[in-house]
């Protein structure tokens, strides 16, 4: 995990993008798309991330250019987990 990196250093956007996460969040196995916020970070210029909340813990995933082999959704890899509870 990088150190640089917390909740407080990604920024929300406006933008919402459909995306698979292929069973990261336990459901997309399949790569079905769901509809997510779109987050930047000035570290990385014009890229894009998502994040998910799981007990407490948010988990920040990196937009891709890949798609997903059964559906065509473009998918995310897993970027950087920020724990609020610490």
């Amino acid at each position: 995990m990088a150190t640089d990196f917390g909740d407080s250093s990604f920024e929300k956007t406006d933008r919402v993008k459909r995306v698979t996460l292929s069973g990261w969040d336990g459901k997309s196995y399949n790569g079905e798309g769901r509809n997510l916020r779109i987050f930047t970070h000035k570290n990385h210029p014009g890229k894009e991330f998502v994040r998910l909340m799981f007990n407490g813990s948010r988990c920040y995933h990196l937009v891709t250019e890949n798609t997903h082999p059964i559906s065509g959704e473009v998918t995310v890899e897993f970027f950087d987990f920020f724990n609020p509870l610490t």
